[in-house]
């Protein structure tokens, strides 16, 4: 009693900090501004209002360097908040298990991401986290329904989401326009309710995950404030990151735009 106490203490002095941070998150109007940017000085004063500091010289290296260490930064801010670990680090699976295999050629990684979410997923840590694990596990076996051209599904032995491996089998077997149709009685009907190219899915879904969880944004008792925040903090890295390189490597506005997860103001 007196440990569950406690953590609801935590998160309770967690989410009256965390809403002051989400008010410094990036909105829609503040990626516009600096898409249309081109000065890389300019671009350096404006993340600078944002606590981001880009190296003098712009590399795609000094790119990562700024997304890793920001990623970093968010992790020490939350175990600053007391956020409990175990509940934080469902949100870097991928690049936890990145970082332990790196040595090894990178072998059986799909695998190991899935063994890891599949953990969380029967978790009785928090709703909330299992519900998380299971999403992104079902986004992998989706990912690969749309990418393979045989529409085959790998690993269905690990499927611990809201697919059963016999579901996976049976989506497999339908060609594309059909497997759509079988996904809109699914727990993703939102995700597949108006048309998009399959090559787009990853975006499709992370949009969908985003919308899904926005809806706790300042919500200051409990833990799907904090989530949330996490969460949207992390897709920010990614966007500021992919238009960074995208002005690297000089691609258009509007190619910018088409691989940009969803900002809400």
């Amino acid at each position: 009693m007196m440990k569950k106490q406690k953590q609801t203490d935590n998160f309770l002095m967690a989410n009256i900090q965390v809403v002051y941070m989400q008010k410094r998150l990036l909105k829609k109007e503040d990626f516009d501004e600096l898409i249309y940017m081109n000065d890389w000085y300019d671009i350096r004063q404006f993340l600078s209002r944002f606590g981001y500091r880009l190296a003098e010289e712009v590399t795609v290296g000094a790119v990562d360097n700024l997304y890793q260490s920001q990623l970093e930064k968010l992790e020490k801010d939350m175990y600053q908040l007391n956020f409990p670990d175990d509940y934080l680090k469902v949100l870097f699976v991928k690049r936890d298990t990145f970082q332990q295999i790196k040595d090894t050629a990178y072998q059986n990684l799909d695998e190991k991401v899935l063994e890891e979410y599949g953990k969380y997923a029967n978790s009785s840590l928090h709703p909330l986290i299992a519900e998380y694990a299971k999403y992104r596990i079902d986004e992998y076996f989706l990912n690969g329904y749309f990418r393979n051209s045989t529409h085959t599904i790998s690993l269905k032995r690990l499927a611990r989401g809201n697919f059963s491996s016999d579901e996976l089998t049976e989506l497999e077997k339908l060609p594309v326009k059909n497997g759509i149709e079988w996904l809109q009685h699914t727990a993703y009907r939102d995700v597949f309710a108006s048309p998009f190219e399959t090559i787009t899915f990853e975006k499709r879904f992370d949009d969908w995950l985003i919308k899904h969880y926005h809806q706790y944004r300042y919500q200051t008792i409990g833990l799907e404030g904090i989530f949330t925040y996490i969460l949207e903090k992390i897709f920010e890295l990614f966007n500021l990151r992919l238009v960074l390189k995208s002005k690297i490597y000089r691609l258009s506005t509007e190619e910018m735009r088409e691989r940009m997860r969803v900002v809400y103001g």
